[in-house]
C-alpha cells in the first residue's frame, strides 16, 4: 500500500483516487491509535 501503481509511477501527481485513499487510510490509523 505503501508504493504507487506501476501505471501512475511515470505521473508526477497522485491521482485524486490515491490522495482520497491515502488520507483515509491515514485518518483511520489516527482513529485507531487514539482508541
Amino acid at each position: 500500500m505503501t508504493e504507487p501503481p506501476p501505471f501512475s509511477s511515470n505521473r508526477p501527481r497522485f491521482s485524486p483516487v490515491s490522495v482520497f485513499i491515502f488520507s483515509f487510510f491515514k485518518f483511520v490509523r489516527k482513529g485507531i491509535v487514539s482508541i
